[in-house]
């Protein structure tokens, strides 16, 4: 999503000598400004304020110029002297609210918008603001409804309609999305940010075709989108292109050396390799940019369970799970490393977090199936977890083969081929069901067939001799 910029105020000419009037100064000041000269500018409105020191909008302007230059201090300041000379001046309580929230101050920056709004109705880039706030604080409907206004007041503002386009996505609705990313586009086809959200919203719809033409649209309008190039190596990934995903997240970060998403992919496609060294390079990396990254603590976390060591990737769990208690794969994770503990009880106990979270979580509802299944004499807890994951997931094939384990232990010998034979039509190269299929036979007494089965499990590398 994307806040409206500061604004800068403008006003026409009066019949006072150049030198002497305040808004001919203020109007030049403005001209260096859109030329990014902010020395030049803020010394014409020092001129203006020179000659008229109430001049509310010069003091509105002057408090842009310090936001410019990151002195958000002093553009309070301004901001608060504009509105003490015109208590209903809209764009400086715009402005003051922009700010109030570069400082975190969230409270404070909806009053502002609030209180622009309530002098001017019609003013768009308050509305938005407000929206994208509203998105923050979990506020969805009201947020759209905040763009929906915007859009009533000016149908040709593409960013209200980029905005709105970004919550139909948070929201799964990728239809709707892309009709608002169209609209966006279809106000402003060099809009590049819109260009690289449809590709997302293509991407999550699984057409990798019009996801790529999107993201290398976004590049031949902005070759130095980082955001592109990093969405490009998100696809790239997905079809299994390792060496492109690659390059893109390493344009991505060359020409932003803390885009944290690009470093966590380049971590990722690292595990893939089973580069441990780099991968936790790059997690580290993240970390050291943004330690409130979740999913960086959750990755660590990972590769230290991966290297057999239990304290600290129980600690990086834990760190995830600080910063974000909904981290549904954190309690999942975290429950098993428990359970490997011994902490079976415990271990349940952050699966259920997990699924109450997340209750069509199919691995989570599988791992929790597996507690039980250890715990022997709760093998229909087991049965209906390993159901309900398979509810939701119909193409989990360790799922089905470890359903047709239990329905083995269960003495239910008919679901139990029923389950190997599912589980081997999902994935034709499992090796395990091949063989547990063959122990099945030959209890069957089926010597040819144990014999077949067992066979492709050796030739696809299991060996139990």
């Amino acid at each position: 999503m994307i806040a409206k910029l500061l604004h800068q105020i403008t006003m026409g000419s009066s019949s006072k000598k150049p030198d002497d009037d305040a808004k001919a100064w203020l109007n030049k000041g403005g001209l260096y400004y859109e030329q990014g000269d902010d020395e030049n500018a803020m010394k014409c409105l020092d001129r203006a304020l020179e000659i008229d020191p109430n001049f509310a909008a010069a003091w509105c302007n002057k408090g842009v110029q310090y936001s410019i230059q990151g002195d958000k201090e002093n553009a309070i300041k301004c901001l608060d002297r504009a509105l003490e000379i015109n208590p209903n001046f809209a764009a400086a309580l715009y402005n003051k609210g922009v700010l109030c929230g570069d400082l975190g101050d969230k409270e404070n920056e909806m009053k502002c918008y609030d209180r622009a709004l309530e002098i001017n109705p019609n003013y768009v880039d308050a509305w938005c603001n407000k929206g994208l706030l509203l998105d923050k604080q979990g506020e969805t409907e009201n947020a759209i409804k905040c763009y929906d206004r915007a859009i009533e007041i000016d149908p040709n503002d593409a960013e209200a309609w980029y905005n709105k386009g970004g919550l139909y996505g948070k929201q799964g609705d990728t239809e709707n999305a892309i009709k608002c990313l169209d609209r966006a586009l279809e106000i402003n086809p060099n809009y590049a940010e819109a260009w690289c959200n449809k590709g997302v919203q293509y991407s999550i719809q699984g057409d990798k075709e019009n996801a790529m033409k999107c993201y290398e649209s976004a590049l031949e309008i902005n070759p130095n989108d980082a955001e592109a190039w990093y969405n490009k190596g998100v696809q790239y990934g997905r079809q299994g292109d390792t060496e492109n995903s690659m390059e893109c997240y390493e344009r991505a970060i060359e020409i932003n050396p803390n885009h944290v998403k690009a470093l966590n992919g380049m971590g990722f496609l690292y595990n893939k390799q089973g580069d441990a060294v780099n991968e936790m390079k790059c997690l580290d990396r993240a970390i050291q940019i943004n330690p409130n990254d979740a999913d960086a603590w959750y990755n660590k976390g990972v590769q230290y369970g991966r290297q057999g060591d239990k304290e600290n990737a129980m600690k990086c769990y834990e760190s995830a799970l600080e910063i974000d208690p909904n981290y549904a794969d954190a309690w999942c994770n975290k429950g098993l490393l428990l359970d490997k503990q011994g902490e079976t009880e415990n271990a349940i106990k952050c699966l259920d977090r997990a699924i109450q979270i997340d209750p069509n979580d199919a691995e989570a509802w599988y791992n929790k199936g597996c507690l039980y299944g250890e715990r022997g004499n709760f093998a229909r807890n087991a049965m209906k977890c390993y159901d309900r994951a398979l509810e939701i997931n119909p193409n989990f094939a360790v799922a089905w083969f470890t359903k047709g384990v239990l329905c083995g232990d269960l003495g239910d010998k008919e679901n139990e081929m029923k389950c190997y034979d599912r589980a081997l039509e999902i994935n034709p190269n499992y090796a395990d069901a091949w063989f547990t299929k063959g122990v099945l036979y030959d209890e069957q007494g089926d010597a040819e067939n144990a014999k077949q089965c067992k066979d492709k499990a050796r030739e696809l590398g299991l060996h139990w001799d």
